[in-house]
């Protein structure tokens, strides 16, 4: 295991951003990517059953935090504080999550084969194009 390899300050560091998804599928376009890429942001996977193993060994990322079987407590504490959605799972919308952060005014960003939202509302991108999804977070974090 890696984490026996990392630092002190590594480990308890504190991220300054906050995302979240919520998902009933264990399917989420380029997480792994996106988790590597913005190690200043702190993801919360929430979903309304167990998590799949794949999604379980996302835990390696110590900005990853997973509320299985979440409650209504747990994702409105993490909408509270989130900084922006991203709309990266497939399957259906849970939680009609995606007009709750509309009504927060947050940013939401997705993939065109992910989005749950029929408006111009987030900005979408093809996942072979992740980097310019990064690249708009991180303008948008710089501005937060």
């Amino acid at each position: 295991n890696d984490i026996v390899k990392r630092d002190f300050s590594t480990l308890v560091s504190h991220s300054c951003y906050h995302a979240c998804i919520f998902t009933n599928s264990a399917n989420m376009e380029q997480l792994d990517l996106l988790l590597d890429a913005l190690p200043e942001v702190h993801f919360s996977i929430l979903a309304y059953t167990d998590f799949a193993p794949s999604v379980i060994d996302q835990q390696r990322h110590l900005n990853l935090s997973l509320y299985p079987n979440f409650s209504p407590f747990n994702a409105e504490e993490i909408l509270e504080n989130m900084d922006f959605y991203l709309d990266i799972n497939y399957e259906d919308e849970i939680y009609d999550i995606i007009q709750k952060v509309k009504e927060l005014e947050k940013p939401i960003f997705a993939f065109t084969t992910t989005s749950h939202d029929n408006s111009d509302y987030s900005q979408k991108y093809v996942p072979f194009e992740i980097h310019q999804m990064i690249d708009a977070i991180k303008t948008y974090l710089k501005e937060v």
